[in-house]
């Protein structure tokens, strides 16, 4: 298993490293546990605390702006899962020829499929609540 220093490696800023994991450049344990289950964990907490201030303030926000935080909301909902969903999928790919079992590469493969199934449950949910706001 590589190292996070050994992840790291040629990561010169944020864009850098969002291109690599992308791309499938981080090993499978990196990319499934930090990149995976860590930054879900904070868009979670974000997108609580994102979610709370537009309901605090929902009374004082006009239609269009309800609307425009509504749209960011569900951006950053879809952003964060589809970049972590490709990235795990490309490094549980290449994780046989890095000398990973092949087992790990299909359970990690596994777990994204279901996640993708249960993120578009939630947005399908998510779509049918805020449809009164765009009708």
């Amino acid at each position: 298993m590589a190292t996070v220093a050994e992840n790291m490696h040629g990561v010169g800023g944020v864009g850098a490293y969002i291109a690599k994991h992308w791309r499938g450049g981080f090993s499978l344990g990196f990319a499934y546990w930090i990149n995976g289950v860590l930054v879900a964990l904070v868009s979670v907490a974000v997108l609580y605390g994102i979610g709370t201030l537009i309901d605090a303030n929902a009374d004082s926000l006009s239609l269009n702006q309800m609307r425009a935080a509504v749209i960011g909301f569900t951006a950053l909902m879809l952003v964060s899962p589809i970049w972590q969903f490709v990235g795990i999928w490309r490094s549980a790919s290449a994780h046989v020829s890095r000398g990973g079992k092949q087992a790990w590469a299909i359970a990690a493969k596994l777990a994204v499929a279901a996640a993708v199934l249960r993120n578009l449950s939630e947005l399908i949910t998510f779509g049918r609540e805020i449809a009164p706001l765009f009708t």
